[in-house]
């Protein structure tokens, strides 16, 4: 990550804000997702989760922040 000078939260705002473009510009824009989700040391969960739109997760993002 870029940063600027000893600034060490920069880096964490990026994720946290663009990470939606970087991973689209990586992976495109999947429908589904795939998961695995390690449960315990021998216990993995496999989920299968259909991707949200943009529009969509801004939407979502703005009623959790009010």
């Amino acid at each position: 990550m870029p940063r600027d000078g000893y600034n060490s939260t920069y880096p964490l705002w990026i994720l946290n804000e663009w990470f939606r473009e970087f991973y689209s510009y990586v992976f495109g824009h999947p429908t589904t997702f795939n998961l695995s989700i390690k449960l315990v040391e021998n216990i993995t969960l496999s989920k299968t989760i259909n991707a949200l739109s943009k529009d969509s997760i801004l939407h979502t993002r703005k009623e959790i922040i009010s």
